[in-house]
């Protein structure tokens, strides 16, 4: 039996008492439970009685998980304590995970020094790095310009035209599965711009912001000029700025569970990512400024 005698804590799945039975994922659940106490200190399902204890397993009922547990970890962690074991992931998942690449990397060293170690951890990043690049969609952008003042298309790039007036471009194709990854570079921007995700229904007037007539709702911006990240709620603080030059890139993921989207300042992974994003999105940016006339009602 994995339910261990009373008086200590329960690591047994929630199918041991609803149904009576063990599966290969249960050990998955109990790996789970006991990783996940190790990290934070406390058993995810703990109660005040074991009788509470064994009543959160049951009904798959655990406490938050820390913010400082956050991506892949988290995520796997979390999958590891679903209530239904169908959706657990399997030990060959979890062994070719990031995560556990990295673990795996440190035990074969851990007779090295730490000076020894560390060109060998970063080569086993760096091989991360490579193997999730190969699982990224590539395509050619192409940027949906409704007229001609509002600039051209020239390979991948978009040239702004030089009117003084803002500049919000969706790009097709429409991102509905797998993982894609854009990368954006601003040039001579004079200090406005924006990155961000839109629904796939999204449309943007000429001359206006990514915000506009109720886009607010279904879009999420990425700015430039303080970091903030924008949806329904503006003005989230924890992400770094960026600048003309450098590299933005966001990287859509329709395959995690929520979908999500992440997003890096040359090559950093930003902390504040979104989850549970529309099932089909554009990427969009913004790019320019606009003149505000003294005496005017100013939109």
């Amino acid at each position: 039996s994995y339910i261990p005698p009373a008086g200590t804590k329960n690591y047994a799945p929630p199918e041991s008492y609803n149904a009576n039975k063990m599966m290969k994922s249960s050990d998955i659940f109990a790996v789970g439970d006991i990783l996940i106490e190790l990290i934070t200190g406390v058993h995810p399902f703990e109660g005040k009685t074991q009788e509470e204890t064994i009543a959160n397993i049951k009904a798959g009922k655990y406490k938050e998980i820390p913010a400082y547990v956050h991506g892949e970890l988290r995520e796997m962690l979390i999958s590891m304590l679903n209530l239904d074991a169908s959706r657990r992931p399997t030990v060959d998942i979890l062994l070719q995970s990031d995560i556990m690449e990295l673990v795996k990397s440190s035990n074969a060293n851990s007779s090295s020094s730490r000076n020894q170690q560390i060109p060998v951890v970063k080569t086993k990043q760096e091989a991360i790095i490579v193997r999730r690049e190969n699982q990224i969609d590539k395509t050619t952008p192409i940027f949906i310009i409704k007229k001609e003042s509002q600039g051209k298309q020239q390979g991948n790039k978009f040239i702004h035209s030089d009117k003084n007036d803002y500049c919000t471009i969706a790009i097709d194709p429409v991102i509905k599965d797998g993982i894609v990854r854009f990368e954006v570079v601003f040039e001579n921007t004079g200090g406005l711009k924006i990155l961000g995700i839109a629904d796939a229904s999204c449309s943007f007037a000429v001359g206006n912001g990514p915000s506009d007539d109720g886009n607010d709702k279904k879009t999420v911006r990425y700015w430039g000029s303080d970091g903030d990240l924008d949806h329904i709620t503006n003005d989230t603080k924890g992400n770094r700025s960026f600048e003309d030059g450098q590299r933005i890139s966001a990287i859509v993921d329709m395959t995690s569970n929520p979908r999500k989207v992440v997003f890096y300042v040359d090559d950093i992974e930003q902390p504040n990512f979104v989850i549970g994003i529309p099932s089909e999105i554009r990427i969009w940016v913004l790019v320019g400024s606009k003149a505000l006339q003294w005496g005017k009602s100013w939109k």
